[in-house]
């Protein structure tokens, strides 16, 4: 009879250990998903931030485009605006949207700084997204 309590302890000790390995097991998996989660968002949030950039620039070459087959003429140190409205109802480009699928807006402001040389600057409103001025 004692030997069969033994081997209940020891059954059961060997079931309350795996218990605790498993448990030991699930807190560092918790443990490495707090760290890791903050990395991946940031990651997540830096590739945003790319894609408005790169509608930005896109944004630029649509404008240049627009100047052209418009034959805008811009004298030396004056500024034009081209919004993102006009260069969507000419076909120049697709309508931007943000993550949360809310139309952005924009516009590319064009300065003529001498004869041959033009300076763009792209300006992109997206719900949580903004240019820096």
């Amino acid at each position: 009879m004692t030997n069969n309590k033994n081997y209940k302890k020891i059954e059961f000790f060997k079931i309350n250990s795996k218990l605790v390995e498993i448990f030991i097991v699930f807190l560092i998996v918790i443990l490495i998903c707090f760290i890791i989660y903050p990395f991946i968002i940031k990651m997540i949030n830096n590739a945003r931030k790319d894609v408005y950039r790169i509608n930005e620039q896109l944004m630029v070459v649509a404008t240049k485009n627009y100047i052209i087959n418009k034959n805008i003429v811009i004298e030396i140190n004056e500024k034009e605006e081209i919004t993102l409205d006009e260069l969507v109802n000419n076909e120049l480009m697709d309508k931007i949207y943000s993550y949360n699928n809310k139309p952005c807006t924009g516009y590319v402001e064009v300065l003529r700084e001498s004869k041959l040389e033009y300076i763009y600057n792209p300006y992109l409103k997206c719900d949580k997204y903004e240019t820096k001025k």
